[in-house]
């Protein structure tokens, strides 16, 4: 991640983010959202506290820039720099904001191509078994031609939800995707034989937003454990809050994600509950 800008949050002073405000912490995970139907701006990126409260917005200057950065599909992340205010002052947030490096272009070989044309081919045959009804086939060849490299099952939710609900990039549903490799959902569509029992993507697709998208705490869970995984943060209350704010099945996919630390996940899980954290954490 790229190092943007140190930026006030906007807008802290309407509804009631100043009684939200005032009760954070300088240490509580943030994220920005797009908002493209905002009436007043269409580059309005919100910031939201991690609980699912609104705070306030990116500045109007900044948000033109970094919302199409955003809208390109690039990650834009931040985090509380300070929290000022109190003792009769209005609330206040500054916050550092980062952006994602674009990866590397990626060369096209002759091997890869050949991949895709192969791996189109067999769409193509499976869509005439019923595997596949014609819109899938569409999406699924789109998804192929667009990524020069035998298309990977989140490369295709990701598109097939970009081109079923346009709005994916406000849920973010998009980066959320390319950051976490699925696990349970292995090489569902690298194997064109693919599915069990007929189920189509739509089917996948259902199961997939039901499992990770209940509410934000499936992007919390991962950042929290892209921290510890990088030996970022010794903060056991990291780990806690994480799995706090975590559903059961959006815990078991990260950390089967990070396979090094799911041996003693249900362990952690059951000394939280006991309030004893802490002391599982330093054993």
């Amino acid at each position: 991640m790229r190092f943007y800008a140190r930026l006030k949050v906007a807008g802290v002073t309407f509804e009631n983010r100043q009684g939200i405000i005032k009760n954070m912490d300088i240490l509580d995970p943030i994220f920005l959202k797009r908002e493209r139907s905002n009436p007043h701006d269409s580059n309005a990126i919100a910031v939201y506290h991690v609980n699912g409260q609104k705070i306030g917005y990116i500045p109007r200057e900044n948000a033109k820039e970094l919302a199409i950065i955003m809208d390109k599909g690039q990650e834009v992340r931040a985090s509380i720099s300070k929290l000022a205010g109190g003792n009769g002052y209005k609330y206040g947030v500054e916050i550092d904001v980062y952006i994602e490096q674009p990866p590397p272009p990626i060369v096209i070989t002759s091997e890869n191509d050949n991949d895709n044309s192969r791996f189109i081919e067999l769409i193509l045959i499976n869509s005439q078994k019923g595997f596949f009804n014609i819109s899938e086939t569409l999406i699924i060849i789109d998804a192929t031609q667009r990524f020069p490299k035998k298309v990977q099952c989140f490369d295709f939710i990701s598109l097939y939800i970009m081109n079923k609900y346009k709005a994916s990039y406000d849920l973010d549903i998009y980066q959320l995707l390319q950051k976490a490799e699925l696990i349970w959902y292995g090489n569902l569509i690298a194997i064109a034989g693919f599915p069990y029992q007929k189920l189509t993507p739509y089917h996948f697709l259902k199961l997939l937003l039901s499992d990770l998208f209940l509410y934000y705490g499936a992007m919390d869970a991962y950042y929290y454990l892209k921290r510890i995984d990088k030996g970022e943060t010794p903060n056991p209350e990291d780990v806690a809050y994480m799995l706090l704010h975590s559903d059961n099945e959006v815990a078991q996919l990260f950390g089967e994600r990070f396979e090094h630390l799911w041996i003693g996940w249900e362990k952690l899980t059951v000394s939280m509950k006991k309030g004893d954290h802490l002391s599982f954490y330093y054993d």
